[in-house]
């Protein structure tokens, strides 16, 4: 895990900004413990943030839980969400398990970023 996979939403002394929360390749059951606490610190004073899963290959029911807990928060503390580079495996799982509007996902076939 690189400290590059994150770029936090405040810095000392500064106001808050946007932040952007790079996801791995693997969002799955193996890696949701330690990616929770990456999340969490993300959040931190965002007004905004940016979820790039260009990487990203595999997610499973956990990944997808963290990712809608993530965008519940977000919503419940006034912090737009915005996603960057969805793969088809996001879309594709988000939806068998019906979480892509719980997600705020773009629709299919637009994997460019969400307003």
């Amino acid at each position: 895990m690189s400290s590059d996979s994150v770029v936090p939403a405040t810095d000392a002394g500064t106001l808050p900004r946007p932040a952007v929360l790079e996801l791995e390749s693997a969002l799955t059951i193996a890696e949701v413990a330690n990616e929770r606490e990456r999340f969490a610190a993300c959040l931190v004073g965002a007004a905004e943030l940016t979820l790039d899963a260009g990487q990203l290959e595999a997610i499973d029911g956990a990944g997808l839980q963290l990712l809608a807990a993530l965008v519940k928060t977000c919503r419940e503390d006034g912090a737009a969400v915005r996603w960057r580079h969805v793969p088809d495996v996001l879309v594709r799982n988000a939806a068998a398990l019906g979480v892509a509007e719980a997600l705020a996902l773009p629709p299919a076939g637009d994997q460019g970023e969400t307003p």
